[in-house]
């Protein structure tokens, strides 16, 4: 089996550098490191069309997402593995992917073939997709305001810090058009899985194998309160939803012109966009019976 693993060998931390020494002692895959921002896209895209059976992420949902954005450029699509890593991996939490490298390695390369949806996201600049979520209006605007090195000296609090400084921008409002009807919402959640932002349940009903999208949309509401519940779900903490409403469809289109949306936590572009789910449109190995089998 010709495998490659994409990971980034300029990710800073101590963490980091111990996780790079592992990588660079293997010898059963083929690897390649990133450069840029957004090379993880090329480089998977080039392994497709190289005739690699399989691709392997190492990293977050930010490179997953880069990845998968490669792999959907090739008309054969090679298997996804996943070895997380980073600040949060929602996709890993989705299909109990392992932290531990080896077991994650060994599950990557050896793993039950699962088949999953994908989101994609048709806009002015072009389309992406997303395994996991997506999220409209004032998220979307606070990712804008974390940088890597925020995160790194405050942890969480540095998206409590970003939706403080969002206050200052207007909050926008989005009117969405899907299953027939059109709504008006401050907020649009879409999810591909249960979670969002680490361990929050933002979708309870979801399943990235039902051909649906969940879509959790909340009211307009005073900028504090816009503030504290982006925070609490930027950072995983639990929220009441009594207040958002619940469906499920297979496309959604959000009018309002110039919003902000992100995709994995990864800041995409503007409104208008159009959310709509691509069924069964790749296998990754996930955790099984025969996970931990070594060639």
């Amino acid at each position: 089996m010709t495998a490659c693993l994409i990971y980034n060998p300029a990710a800073r931390g101590e963490k980091a550098a111990a996780l790079r020494r592992k990588i660079e002692r293997l010898s059963d895959v083929t690897l390649m490191p990133t450069e840029r921002p957004g090379h993880a896209t090329e480089l998977a895209a080039k392994a497709a069309d190289n005739g690699a059976e399989l691709v392997i992420a190492v990293g977050g949902d930010g490179t997953l997402y880069e990845v998968i954005n490669g792999l959907m450029r090739a008309e054969r699509r090679p298997r996804l593995g996943l070895i997380p890593a980073g600040t949060a991996n929602v996709f890993a939490l989705e299909h109990n992917i392992p932290w531990d490298f080896e077991a994650a390695l060994q599950t990557a390369l050896h793993g039950t073939p699962k088949t999953i949806d994908l989101i994609r996201a048709n806009f002015q600049n072009g389309t992406r997709y997303a395994a996991q979520l997506a999220g409209v209006g004032f998220d979307a605007m606070t990712l804008g305001f974390v940088s890597w090195e925020l995160k790194k000296k405050y942890g969480k609090l540095a998206y409590w810090i970003a939706a403080v400084k969002a206050l200052f921008h207007a909050q926008p409002s989005l009117t969405c058009s899907f299953n027939g009807c059109r709504r008006e919402c401050g907020l649009a959640l879409i999810g591909n899985g249960r979670f969002y932002g680490g361990r929050l349940v933002c979708f309870p009903d979801a399943s990235p194998e039902d051909g649906m999208m969940d879509l959790t949309l909340f009211p307009r509401v005073g900028l504090i309160t816009a503030a504290r519940v982006c925070g609490r779900i930027l950072t995983g903490r639990s929220l009441c939803l009594s207040r958002a409403d619940y469906f499920q469809t297979n496309q959604i289109t959000i009018e309002s012109p110039g919003v902000d949306f992100q995709l994995e936590g990864e800041w995409v572009g503007v409104s208008p966009v159009t959310f709509s789910v691509i069924k069964h449109a790749l296998t990754f190995n996930a955790p099984g019976p025969q996970s931990h089998r070594r060639k």
